[in-house]
Formats: C-alpha cells, structure tokens, sequence
C-alpha cells in the first residue's frame, strides 16, 4: 500500500471518519533517517524526579479501529490490554505513568479545552468536539497540555496495522515525526527498540506530510507503535498471546526506561 494511503488514513482519522489505525506500507524500502540538528534529548525537570511516560492506546469506544478474524476482539482491545501492562511495568521500574484514556472513558471537549489553555499549547476548536470518539487529534491536544504540567519523557501510541490485499506481510513499525524537536533522540530509541526486537522494527522518520496527527502537534518526544499485522497470521497469533503481550510490553519498558535514564545520565 503506499504512503498515499496512510495519508488518507490520517487525513479520515482527523475527520473522525477512521475505522482502523494500521496504514500498511508494500515494504520497508521506506526507512529514513532523522536529519534534526539535536542529538540528545532534554528531560523535563520534575520536582519528585521521576520518569514520566504517557501511554495512548490506539483507538477505542465507537472507534474500534482493525477488526479482522485472526484477531481475537479488535484493534482498540488488544491496544488497551497491552498500554495496561505497559503500565504496570514501567510503575514497577519507577516511572510515573500517564494514560490518554482507560478504556473506559475519555476526556471531555471542554476538559480538554481547558487544559490546552491553561497550558498555552494551540489548537483549532472545531477539532475538538463532544462525541463518542477520541480522535487521534484531540489526543495529542490533551498530551501537549500533559506535557506542559507535568513533563511527558515519552509519548507511545499503540496500534495493530493492517493491510488486506498482503497477508504475507509481518512486522513491526514505528512512526515519529521528523521535525518533533528530539527526533533524532527518537531515532536512538527506534533503533534500540528494534534490537530488542529481534531487528523486525521498521524505522519511519515522516516528514510532515506523512506524520501520523497523533504525533504532529507535539513538542515532547512522541512515536506511533505498530505491534503487528492483524491480517498476517503469525503477527495475530503473537498479538492474541497473553503471554506474548507481556513479553512485548516487559521489552518496551525496559527499552523505554534505559533509553531516559541514558540521557538523564548526560
């Protein structure tokens, strides 16, 4: 599928019109390499010290997101059960965790509204409405405002890709956006994901054309996380595992806890 599509994709997402997360790429010719001038990342100062990490489980509420067969529940299930386990391991390695939303609810327009302008971050109002989807931009309104108040180390956005016509595909990928202001600390922390990854990590640095909404309005370090191809067969069998899940969750804390302390350590 090409890159068009996963614009497209976006584009319906901010129109609240998105049905799935996964924008399946052909191949993975599409790697690219960050090119910003920083090369560390700057650790937002917290008075109790702590990392914090703000979670985002893809899709949710009317907005199931993949929903193919080999998935046991849809996209917005299996992306909730595993930002709870992230949860749970990183609160277990010292980190404060931050969720965009439990599964259960979400927060209002207003809520939202009112963060955003206590914290000075932008946003186009008619963007942010009362319904019963959280779409991809009023979440990474909310996380900028987050952001602001009590210093987000790392965003994570969790999604399962898809791609009907190519069941043959199998992988995992990661989306940041190329002119984030860490992205080249974000391109250190793709890449070492993937090696804890067995190397199956597809790394994309998106210009802003190409970026994924949810990572495009945002000042702090944000990515995208594609967990699989629920329509390939052996990536649904792993994303349907609880114990797969935990593993792949326990492999993402750790990275994610290394990768800060390497910097606060600077």
């Amino acid at each position: 599928m090409s890159r068009y599509i996963k614009i497209l994709a976006a584009v319906m997402s901010l129109l609240l019109l998105c049905s799935c997360a996964g924008r399946g790429r052909e191949n993975g010719n599409e790697q690219s390499d960050a090119t910003a001038e920083n090369d560390q990342i700057i650790i937002y100062p917290k008075a109790d010290g702590k990392k914090v990490v703000c979670i985002d489980a893809g899709h949710g509420f009317r907005d199931v997101g993949c929903d193919t067969d080999l998935l046991e529940g849809t996209e917005a299930d299996v992306t909730i059960e595993i930002a709870l386990i992230l949860k749970e391991k990183l609160e277990e390695l010292g980190v404060k965790v931050i969720m965009t939303h439990d599964g259960k609810s979400f927060p209002s327009a207003d809520e939202i509204k009112a963060l955003a302008k206590k914290a000075n971050v932008e946003y186009t109002d008619e963007d942010i409405i009362d319904n019963d989807i959280f779409s991809a931009y009023e979440r990474a309104i909310y996380a900028s405002a987050i952001a602001e108040e009590e210093g987000i180390d790392l965003f994570i956005s969790l999604h399962v890709n898809s791609i009907e016509n190519h069941p043959e595909i199998s992988r995992y990928e990661i989306d940041y956006h190329k002119g984030n202001p860490f992205s080249s600390s974000l391109k250190i922390f793709s890449e070492n994901l993937s090696k804890g990854l067995d190397n199956e990590l597809v790394i994309y640095a998106d210009e802003f054309d190409d970026a994924f909404i949810v990572t495009k309005p945002t000042t702090h370090p944000s990515v995208l996380l594609e967990m699989g191809y629920a329509t390939n067969k052996n990536d649904s069998e792993k994303l349907n595992s609880p114990e797969w899940r935990r593993s792949f969750a326990n492999e993402l804390a750790n990275c994610t806890v290394e990768w800060i302390s390497s910097f606060e350590e600077k």
